[in-house]
């Protein structure tokens, strides 16, 4: 197993009594006092060539400009490389209010608070850089049903309406998307088996309290805390990692009675807890080297129309006397003052870091602000690693990143402010730059290439089978048949990237040409037929397969998966589908067909 050791520590975070408060607007947003403390969070990881930081804040979001230099301070202090620094806020709405410019800037509490919270991060990390210990890692999930809730909602005449203001309920047919009910665990284990530290993720926004009597919180998050520390121990440090929760809270439409209150962020909190230890409980060990991708990038800003610019003059002066006082959601008038500040500036774009993390068959990627739950399963989709953590408001706050389609449709989210500023289509471009950036990046770390091929002899060839057997097998029984088609996937994504973009191209002469050569380096008999929109191979035993039993060996008890799951890797993303219409386990006997997806055979 791969020795890796890890370190932790905890810094309190918590702002002076009389700090405004962020997550709504009020009249009167300064905290009147504190029913729990909030955190930085550290975790490092180090494997003796790759060290790793990562640092969960409770707060509602943390500027570009502030993760830069706090990232650059670590780096002055202990050595650890800025771009191996992984920060995020948990979006607490019981936080302070820290720049994100809902108010007209920062008054001097607040960069006082800034200042002093950043020196105390890096001390907090500094000391904790200096006491490692031994460590294994384990990852499991858990499945999530009851606790979070699409918060866009589709009236029976076709609008849309939040699930925080006001409507009827029969008036409701439904919600325009998905939740993500995955709650994943990344759990650390000392040398006496107990829990040292845990990154836990889940997809739920957390604003229940709001800035509930004026005081700091962390919100459900404090009492998800709670949970672990009394089943697991007081020397665990938990991080907690929020999802992609742009469109998903906790509010059910269904239930008018659920109330805004520290009793409902104790039974939030609590119930996550149990579901952590059903993760925990079914968690597998993870090993193998870290492997980590950090990538600059920029997202195109949003153009403020002239209608805007007019519509803000217009409530301006329509609503000079009123007060911005709104618990939920934004005034008018606030909207009106953040397009005016965003007229002048120059910006074009959104500068943030995009990240990732894989060990075996775990990984995480980070987004840079709250983007919708849909963008987050579709790179979870695209991600070979069983367990895929999407780690939102990391890095810096671009704001909401919702799907194209909210636009037309109207509702909180879509409205041009400081806290939704990205062009329309920023959740596709962030989907892509994701799997081009990081998750490909990762992918090819874990894959080296040889410079000479085993189909260059075939006695080298017959070897590469028996040993490839031998690991497919070992990953079965140690791992399970899910890892062992992660391993298959991986390595079909790396080894077929050639041959999978001449597919995409819809060139079936490449792939029955692939097939042929194969065949003849192994002097195996096949039939190959090229019809006019497929491919059909025939053969009445598998060369591998044989190569095995003449060695003395047995064939993985799931060796059928060298060709249901490479095939079908290797038609990802190309007009193409694979069928394997049948196969003898015993001699590897099959038919194998590669057929147009939009043609019927």
């Amino acid at each position: 197993m791969k020795k890796l050791s890890a370190a932790k520590g905890r810094v309190i975070i918590t702002p002076p009594t009389g700090t405004p408060m962020a997550g709504n607007i009020r009249l009167d947003n300064k905290s009147r006092g504190v029913h729990d403390d909030l955190y930085c969070n550290i975790l490092i990881l180090n494997d003796d060539s790759t060290k790793i930081c990562l640092l969960g804040f409770d707060l509602v979001g943390i500027e570009y400009t502030t993760c830069e230099d706090i990232k650059k301070r670590i780096e002055k202090d202990s050595g650890i490389p800025s771009a191996n620094i992984v920060m995020w806020a948990t979006h607490t709405h019981s936080g302070p209010d820290i720049g994100m410019r809902m108010y007209e800037g920062t008054d001097n509490i607040v960069n006082a608070y800034l200042d002093d919270m950043t020196v105390r991060v890096v001390e907090g990390v500094i000391k904790a850089d200096k006491e490692y210990e031994e460590v294994i890692l384990k990852t499991g999930k858990a499945i999530v049903a009851d606790l979070s809730f699409n918060r866009r909602l589709i009236k029976k005449d076709g609008s849309v309406v939040m699930n925080f203001e006001e409507f009827e309920i029969e008036d409701i047919t439904g919600t325009t998307g998905p939740i993500d009910k995955e709650l994943i665990t990344l759990s650390a284990w000392d040398k006496n088996n107990k829990l040292f530290a845990l990154l836990v993720n889940f997809s739920l926004h957390p604003a229940i309290l709001v800035g509930y009597k004026w005081l700091i919180s962390r919100d459900y998050i404090h009492y998800l805390d709670e949970y672990i520390l009394d089943n697991y121990g007081d020397q665990a440090i938990t991080l907690f990692a929020n999802g992609a929760e742009g469109n998903v809270n906790h509010l059910n439409y269904q239930d008018p009675d659920q109330l805004r209150s520290f009793e409902e962020t104790e039974r939030i909190g609590k119930r996550l807890g149990a579901y952590v230890r059903i993760a925990i409980n079914s968690s597998s060990v993870l090993d193998g080297k870290i492997r980590f991708v950090s990538e600059k990038v920029a997202l195109p800003l949003r153009k403020i129309t002239e209608e805007e610019k007019q519509w803000a003059d217009m409530v301006l002066e329509r609503d000079k006397d009123l007060v911005e006082d709104m618990l939920d959601g934004i005034p008018d008038k606030t909207y009106a003052k953040m397009i005016k500040g965003m007229l002048v500036r120059t910006d074009k774009e959104c500068e943030t870091v995009l990240q990732g993390m894989a060990i075996h068959n775990f990984a995480f990627v980070t987004f840079p602000g709250e983007v919708y739950v849909e963008f987050g399963l579709k790179v979870k989709e695209l991600s070979p690693y069983k367990n895929t953590m999407i780690i939102g408001l990391a890095n810096s706050q671009a704001g909401y990143i919702p799907k194209g389609e909210a636009f037309s449709q109207g509702g909180y989210e879509v409205r041009t402010a400081w806290s939704s500023q990205l062009v329309h289509n920023a959740g596709d471009i962030l989907v892509n730059l994701v799997k081009n950036k990081v998750l490909d990046n990762l992918l090819h770390q874990s894959v080296k290439v040889m410079e000479r091929k085993a189909s260059e002899n075939k006695y080298l060839h017959r070897d590469f089978h028996v040993a490839l057997n031998l690991l497919m097998t070992y990953v079965y029984d140690n791992f399970g048949k899910d890892s062992l088609i992660n391993y298959l996937r991986q390595y079909s994504r790396a080894y077929y990237k050639p041959l999978n973009e001449k597919l995409n191209t819809g060139d079936k002469e490449a792939l029955a040409a692939y097939f042929k050569d194969i065949y003849e380096k192994e002097e195996w008999p096949v039939s190959i037929i090229v019809h006019d929109n497929s491919v059909e191979i025939t053969q009445d035993g598998c060369p591998a397969i044989s190569y095995i039993l003449k060695d003395g060996g047995k064939p993985c008890p799931f060796y059928r998966e060298t060709y249901n799951t490479v095939y079908n890797t290797l038609c990802e993303n190309t007009p193409f589908k694979y069928v394997l219409e049948y196969f003898n386990d015993e001699t590897g006997a099959c038919k194998q067909l590669f057929i147009r997806k939009e043609e019927k055979q």
